[in-house]
């Protein structure tokens, strides 16, 4: 099968650039031919569709007042993404376009030009995009569906995209052009990684027998081989993720500065809450690594008590939950989103009340303090990643729903 794989970022940016490759890698291992297509960046992973990517769009208000302007409209729909894409699919054309974060810089335009050439199309969706402007769902401090099933103008109201009336008046003016146009009825099928996230879009209007709850999974060699090294020594927690607001760093620096005495807390990331992390870390409240390497972060994990995932915005299926139970490590999560369906309560790991620190202290406490505990709960989410969120696991339902987006186009055209 010739599988076209679209996302903005043709680098490891974040979290949907992780799923994309990986997901690269496992249709290749098994045969398929796979391309990519993106915007030109110097940090793309080497290409050889690359002279069809469309100039790369970076926003950001040190630009002049023309440039912002004409790519204000370009952030709702790049003709030249779509003139761009167009040139690709009349040299190769593939069996499905697999489109992951599209919005923005190649934008929506992308699925007009797939369904005009009757190519079949898949949607993952990495975020709540689809029927929430901001894509978070959060704001004000909080979890916010206003515009979920309605007017997307809420988001206008409340400042919703980084706290900016233009920025999200943009992003108001696509959701109604979109919906205007119901480019979403061009997706022959959605992957949705948690049933949480796929019940929010059935709310918003996409119909449920497009959409496949399919989890993310994790490569082979992520896995732990043997047993765990032993818990000997000072107990350690660790955080892995993006130092912003929403992933609840915050939290998990106030819960620290009340367990420092008993436990370290590892963090591991960067983000802009990064001085705010350092500045703790000159205090002694957490140990500050930065940004890491996989085989490093492995190695904190197998040693570590628990993995904290302390967001306050409703996770979908975040990789560190899944690379934690990877390597046997369990994991401390608040009570939000898709972390729910993550975490199996008492017995692979706990969760904690989303925002409230003093709870996540003592969770922090009680896993940390227990080597047993951690041993026990660890083993539990080994087993279960390993039953859930494998490459064999993901392979089957991955081209099944190209089959059905395939039969889907077919029958559309």
């Amino acid at each position: 099968m010739r599988v076209l794989q679209i996302n903005k970022f043709l680098y490891g940016k974040g979290g949907a650039e992780t799923v994309m490759f990986r997901t690269a890698e496992l249709l290749r291992a098994h045969d398929h031919d796979v391309s990519f297509f993106g915007m030109q960046s110097d940090l793309n992973v080497p290409s050889e569709e690359a002279k069809y990517f469309p100039r790369g769009r970076y926003y950001g208000s040190e630009q002049r007042l023309v440039r912002r302007a004409l790519d204000a409209g370009a952030s709702i729909y790049s003709m030249s993404a779509r003139r761009s894409l167009g040139r690709l699919l009349a040299d190769r054309a593939p069996d499905v376009a697999h489109l992951h974060n599209v919005y923005h810089q190649l934008t929506l335009s992308i699925l007009d030009e797939l369904h005009a050439r009757h190519v079949p199309i898949v949607m993952t969706l990495h975020d709540y995009k689809p029927v929430c402007p901001s894509y978070l769902t959060y704001v004000d401090d909080k979890p916010c569906h206003r515009c979920v099933g309605s007017h997307p103008g809420h988001a206008l109201v409340h400042r919703c995209i980084k706290g900016s009336r233009a920025a999200s008046m943009i992003a108001v003016t696509e959701a109604i052009l979109v919906r205007a146009r119901h480019l979403y009825d061009r997706v022959d099928a959605f992957i949705s990684p948690s049933h949480h996230l796929a019940n929010l879009m059935v709310e918003g209007g996409l119909p449920r027998d497009r959409i496949h709850v399919i989890p993310n999974f994790i490569a082979d060699e992520q896995f732990r081989q043997g047993e765990p090294p032993s818990q000997d020594g000072r107990p350690t927690v660790l955080f892995v993720g993006r130092l912003e607001e929403v992933k609840g760093i915050r939290v998990l620096l106030e819960a620290a500065r009340a367990v420092s005495s008993d436990l370290d807390v590892v963090v591991v990331g960067s983000g802009p809450l990064e001085s705010e992390v350092e500045a703790a870390a000159n205090e002694g409240v957490v140990r500050y690594l930065g940004r890491r390497e996989w085989d490093e972060i492995a190695g904190l994990m197998d040693r570590a008590r628990a993995t904290v995932v302390p967001s306050l915005w409703e996770e979908n299926c975040p990789m560190v939950v899944l690379e934690a139970g990877a390597r046997g490590c369990p994991v401390i999560a608040a009570d939000r989103g898709g972390l729910i369906e993550l975490v199996d309560e008492g017995e692979d790991g706990f969760l904690f009340t989303a925002g409230d620190p003093q709870d996540l202290a003592a969770t922090l406490r009680r896993v940390a303090g227990d080597p047993s505990l951690s041993a026990r709960l660890g083993k539990s989410r080994h087993a279960r990643t390993l039953a859930h969120n494998t490459a064999a696991a993901h392979l089957p339902a991955l081209l099944d729903t190209y089959e059905r987006a395939a039969r889907s186009a077919s029958a559309r055209a």
